[in-house]
């Protein structure tokens, strides 16, 4: 957040936010399109990611409760499915104040928020044009051909 460790911080208080990478939820399930004579099939894949968020400052666990509750708001959660975000749950609040530098207090929250999206791709599996059988069949009399 700072160039470096030591420099000022804020004097109000402020969120930090660090992205995790996202995760495969899940297996890759497959779809085949509305014509399968192509040979191509849609691969669908749901993808978590965390967002690592952390108050600093004497109202870091109201900042993050007031966070925590907007999510569910709808204007919110049109906004996120207009992004193509799918917002699936928030860990609670966690108190981690501590001492800086022996001498001062920090008042400081923790809250993950777990978001989640599809990842879309298209696999060219080729199809099979023909098979050729060979040998003899026992009970073929019991066997209906169509051509």
């Amino acid at each position: 957040m700072w160039a470096h460790d030591d420099a000022q911080r804020p004097v109000t208080a402020y969120v930090e936010l660090h992205l995790q990478n996202e995760q495969p939820v899940g297996g890759t399930s497959m779809r085949l399109p509305p014509d399968p004579l192509e040979g191509v099939i849609q691969l669908y894949e749901t993808r978590e990611i965390v967002l690592y968020t952390q108050g600093h400052g004497h109202t870091s666990r109201d900042m993050l409760s007031l966070l925590k509750k907007s999510l569910s708001r709808p204007s919110m959660i049109q906004i996120f499915t207009e992004a193509g975000i799918a917002y699936r749950r928030a860990e609670g609040i966690h108190d981690i104040s501590t001492l800086r530098e022996t001498h001062n207090w920090e008042e400081r929250a923790a809250l993950d928020l777990f978001c989640a999206f599809t990842e879309n791709d298209t696999d060219t599996t080729g199809l099979l044009e023909a098979v050729k059988i060979t040998g003899r069949f026992i009970g073929m009399q019991k066997v209906k051909i169509y051509a």
